[in-house]
């Protein structure tokens, strides 16, 4: 899981952090004050904030099963 802030300027996309950036709610919350303060409302900017959670799976059958074809060729 990690959370990805974005940042417009009068509905133009600027910039998003990198998804190693903020893996952590607490720095979330600390990157997001900072960002407040350097890009206000007031003069046209909007902070948005995306939660992006990314799942694993195991995949031991099917390179088991990949093994065992490369074997029998």
């Amino acid at each position: 899981m990690y959370y990805e802030i974005n940042v417009s300027k009068d509905g133009k996309h600027l910039f998003a952090t990198d998804k190693r950036s903020i893996k952590y709610y607490w720095e979330l919350e600390r990157v997001y004050r900072i960002f407040e303060q350097a890009f206000p409302k007031y003069e046209g900017y909007k902070i948005t904030v995306i939660k992006w959670e990314e799942k694993g799976f195991e995949i031991d059958d099917v390179w088991h099963h990949i093994i065992q074809e490369e074997q029998n060729n």
